[in-house]
């Protein structure tokens, strides 16, 4: 009977990490949907201009692109607008459950969600589709024939 006990209460154990686990999953799941439905078409352009320019801030980038600070602060104020509406009003719920969780890292994720969103709907734009590839121009054709090509 002792046996039976132990092995209860250390599946028991065993199992409660894994089940928080799939609770904090299916609450990052909801803030991830919620980000993604309350957030608009201009809500996901305003995230990949202040994507762009963090970015292009970097100085692996400064030999190629200059950012201008005033379009730089626009951008971020744009971005504080939308973040605090999404955290403070659209998805409260979602937020404040994944707080009570302790799960910090579920709120980057629903975040990051939604970036990677903005920036599918910003790769759809046929003039970067066309940037995006002008490197291919440079691989040698011989080389690609050792693909099948």
């Amino acid at each position: 009977m002792r046996m039976v006990i132990a092995i209860a209460v250390g599946s028991l154990v065993l199992a409660t990490p894994a089940m928080a686990q799939t609770d904090n999953q299916a609450l990052e799941q909801a803030l991830s949907t919620c980000l993604v439905k309350k957030s608009t078409g201009a809500d996901r352009e305003a995230l990949v201009r202040w994507i762009l320019g963090s970015l292009a801030s970097s100085s692996l980038a400064q030999t190629m692109v200059q950012v201008d600070p005033a379009g730089k602060e626009a951008a971020d104020r744009a971005l504080a607008a939308t973040y605090t509406r999404l955290m403070t009003v659209d998805c409260l719920n979602e937020i404040l459950a994944l707080k009570k969780a302790g799960d910090a890292k579920g709120v980057e994720q629903g975040f990051s969600t939604l970036g990677a969103i903005a920036m599918r709907d910003a790769m759809t734009d046929p003039s970067v589709g066309a940037a995006m590839s002008a490197f291919a121009k440079y691989m040698p054709p011989e080389a690609l024939k050792r693909l099948g090509q």
